[in-house]
């Protein structure tokens, strides 16, 4: 797969390094453990949006947007990512943040993400939990358009067939760096939540024909959904019809790569510590 036939701009700092986990491996026992890390990405602190907001970013430049408009949890990273990202394009960027924890407090609602939102130039307007936010987006995409403005709306997470391509390209990485060092990977552990990343790094590893195992751990999304939506991201579909569509036959790609999202851990809510004991246990 040529990813040089999409549209990108260069937002972040990669590759990402691979490195060791010695001390997590030795307290367990094993197995041995590496770590990809996509938080050193470098966009306004890093994250994984940011492979993502290459394509999406390119695309909205594309077809001369003037606004992007993009969604999450009132400390969404993505939000912060795609707010540092549309700053650097010289874009106007407008953010929907999303109530999932009923807090009140300043330090979380106005602080953190949400500061560095505004510091970068974005306008925020707040939802209440349960909100159809695709729906909100689209009908202030509606109304920008009437004002004579040229919006795109980025879902959250980035999630789509062109923000997939970010972590297409992330598992042909992967697959480069661990070749590079002689290390045999034998399973892929990510977080999940709308499920883009998840798409795109199925894709990656079918199309460079590794073997590698892939478990997406749900974050706080209803069991079984980001299951249901990976195919829709990372199947069959051809990122907005253009040369060099991403085709895949969805059933062997599936199976190949066992991309499937388990049940994880529920913290309760967006942006809300967890209480109780560490979650990794040796087995």
């Amino acid at each position: 797969m040529d990813l040089s036939l999409f549209p990108r701009i260069q937002l972040g700092h990669f590759p990402t390094p691979l490195e060791p986990m010695a001390n997590l491996t030795a307290l367990l026992g094993g197995p041995r453990l590496w770590i990809k890390r996509d938080d050193c990405t470098g966009l306004s602190s890093g994250g994984n949006k940011t492979r993502k907001l290459e394509y999406l970013m390119a695309e909205a430049i594309a077809v001369r947007a003037d606004v992007v408009i993009t969604q999450g949890a009132t400390q969404s990273n993505h939000a912060r990512q795609t707010a540092a990202a549309a700053a650097k394009v010289g874009m106007k960027c407008h953010i929907l943040l999303e109530d999932r924890t009923g807090s009140t407090d300043p330090d979380y609602t106005d602080n953190g993400n949400v500061l560095l939102n505004r510091l970068h130039g974005a306008t925020v307007e707040r939802r209440a939990g349960g909100t159809n936010m695709q729906q909100e987006m689209e009908q202030i995409a509606a109304r920008m358009k009437s004002d004579g403005l040229r919006p795109y709306v980025i879902p959250g997470g980035g999630s789509n067939p062109v923000g997939a391509l970010g972590y297409v390209g992330a598992a042909m990485e992967l697959v480069s760096q661990a070749a590079a060092r002689g290390l045999k990977v034998d399973h892929l552990v990510h977080a999940t939540g709308s499920a883009g990343t998840q798409a795109g790094l199925v894709a990656g590893l079918q199309a460079v024909g590794s073997d590698i195992r892939l478990l997406g751990i749900n974050h706080g999304l209803r069991p079984g959904l980001p299951h249901r939506r990976t195919p829709a991201h990372a199947g069959p579909h051809s990122p907005r019809g253009r040369r060099g569509q991403l085709r895949l036959r969805w059933p062997g790609l599936w199976h190949a790569h066992a991309g499937h999202a388990g049940g994880g851990r529920d913290a309760g809510a967006h942006g809300r510590p967890a209480a109780g004991p560490g979650v990794f246990r040796k087995r």
